[in-house]
């Protein structure tokens, strides 16, 4: 009867604790991230059009159901307008400046194959110690390969897994679930070039569902 009085207590916090986890609210709100283009080819054209699809700042609002939205601030007239995921149907839009069509895909699809995901030493950023992230994929058809490596927070910002389990182009549904958290820095290695993305700036703040409607007067188009 003892055993059972102690026991009791323990089971009643273990109840508690996976009720607080389960009502957790995944994060809403506004980052911002600086870009940098690294060339690993000596061609001035190819380096120029990459720095130009990109920019140097992007802002990206996260709602609390699960779709995202990246806008690209300073791309060029070549460059990405924006990258709209949208939780409920498992699809992403992307917009290009100089084409006037919207571009849509399924995200259930993964064009690339596993090759290999480990753990990352730990950085500082923003004065918080993150957690590191390594993965990478090839491309089966083209042979291309893309790694990424991830630089996330402990308990502070939080991300859902289940809100992206279907979500399985570029690992995306493996990498929040490691990190459960939104990514502070993002080294991604296409092969002749490196994008990287720095956190400059968090908001933890309500953001406006339309913000993710798309944009009625463009034709949209399977990709």
């Amino acid at each position: 009867m003892k055993n059972i009085c102690l026991l009791l207590p323990l089971i009643a916090l273990l109840f508690c604790s996976c009720a607080q986890t389960k009502s957790r609210e995944s994060f809403q709100g506004i980052i911002t991230y600086k870009i940098t283009i690294t060339p690993e080819t000596d061609n001035n054209n190819y380096i120029l059009y990459q720095k130009e699809k990109y920019g140097d700042k992007l802002k990206v609002y996260f709602s609390k159901n699960g779709s995202f939205k990246r806008e690209f601030l300073t791309s060029g007239q070549k460059g990405f307008s924006f990258f709209t995921y949208n939780a409920l149907t498992n699809r992403c839009f992307i917009k290009w400046n100089n084409i006037d069509t919207i571009f849509s895909s399924s995200c259930s699809e993964n064009s690339l194959t596993l090759l290999e995901e480990k753990d990352l030493a730990n950085e500082t950023i923003l004065e918080q110690l993150c957690s590191g992230y390594f993965i990478s994929g090839v491309d089966p058809k083209g042979g291309q390969s893309v790694s990424m490596k991830y630089y996330y927070p402990k308990d502070k910002e939080y991300i859902n897994p289940n809100l992206y389990k279907e979500y399985n182009d570029g690992f995306y549904n493996k990498v929040i679930d490691k990190m459960k958290a939104p990514y502070y820095k993002l080294i991604m290695d296409m092969g002749k070039y490196t994008v990287t993305f720095d956190i400059e700036e968090i908001e933890n703040s309500n953001v406006d569902s339309g913000i993710f409607n798309l944009p009625t007067n463009f034709p949209l188009k399977e990709m």
